[in-house]
């Protein structure tokens, strides 16, 4: 959908401008800062709407956009969006957590193997997944703040752990992972009913507006 259909839907879009931390007192960059723009109404594909993520880390950036209670903008729809945090998640997120984190480690000690080079700043980010996977899945709640381990993040970002250390506690939250899945709140699947419906109503508001702007 373009042109002017199009403008009209991104102007009563649905926008979400999040942070994952607070803004720095001094302005510095934040490692674990993140902006979002979602589901900025691009039209739609199978009664969805597109979603336009802004910046890198699209991962980090979605998490904020659904679960940060730091929102410095947020339209109508953006909080029905948010409303919804809740009906994608299920305990299939165990399996993207591994696989992921599995697969960062593989690449990073293929990495290491080759060159000698370690890449810090990636170890830390698959920690911090395992820390949310684990918790998010013992808790049911999806929490973006470091909190406890946000010093020894940043250690391992610096280059001041070893790679046998950090390798090793990537290995016991990997295990706390897999022992959370178990127990965890978490329903076998997301709410695809609650959020298509949502989807569906979305796209009929937005086509009744569309229709009024014609008369």
């Amino acid at each position: 959908m373009r042109g002017a259909p199009a403008r009209r839907l991104r102007a009563a879009g649905c926008v979400v401008v999040a942070r994952a931390v607070p803004r720095a007192p001094d302005g510095a960059r934040s490692p674990f800062c993140a902006w979002a723009v979602c589901a900025r109404g691009a039209g739609w594909a199978s009664a969805a709407p597109r979603c336009r993520v802004r910046k890198r880390r699209r991962g980090v950036i979605r998490r904020a956009v659904l679960h940060s209670p730091l929102v410095e903008r947020c339209t109508p729809l953006g909080a029905e969006l948010r409303g919804l945090a809740g009906s994608f998640l299920s305990r299939d997120v165990h399996r993207t957590y591994a696989r992921f984190a599995q697969a960062q480690l593989a690449r990073a000690e293929n990495r290491r193997r080759r060159s000698g080079e370690v890449r810090w700043k990636q170890m830390m980010h698959l920690i911090r997944l395992l820390l949310d996977g684990a918790a998010l899945l013992r808790t049911g709640t999806l929490t973006l703040d470091a909190g406890e381990y946000r010093e020894r993040l940043l250690a391992v970002r610096h280059g001041e752990r070893s790679w046998e250390e950090t390798v090793g506690w990537a290995e016991q939250l990997t295990r706390r992972l897999d022992d959370a899945l178990a127990t965890s709140p978490l329903p076998a699947e997301p709410d695809r009913a609650r959020v298509e419906d949502w989807l569906i109503s979305v796209r009929r508001r937005c086509l009744s507006e569309e229709g009024a702007h014609r008369t």
